[in-house]
């Protein structure tokens, strides 16, 4: 989370997290997080990012960050599950 920008928030459960890298570096992860916390982890933590309109989602969001050495771009798609529970696919590339 760090390479994109953010830290995971309280109550996450079944994290992934691979990265690859070719011509950009890519790092993908996904994790569940109680409906109720999204956002405000989202505005702690990603204040910057704005709503996506091509989304196959509940709620997409995306932000360019411009060149450092982290994360240029990340990508955040939020499904809202049954019960309390939200899964959070999150997509951060360099390069």
């Amino acid at each position: 989370m760090t390479f994109a920008h953010g830290t995971l928030p309280a109550g996450t459960t079944n994290e992934v997290c691979q990265s690859e890298y070719w011509q950009e570096l890519e790092v993908n992860g996904t994790f569940h997080m109680p409906r109720a916390e999204v956002d405000p982890w989202l505005r702690a933590t990603y204040p910057q990012l704005e709503p996506d309109a091509d989304c196959a989602e509940d709620r997409c969001l995306a932000y360019a960050f411009g060149t450092s050495d982290l994360a240029d771009r990340v990508e955040l798609s939020i499904r809202l599950e049954p019960g309390a529970s939200a899964r959070i696919t999150l997509l951060a590339r360099q390069g």
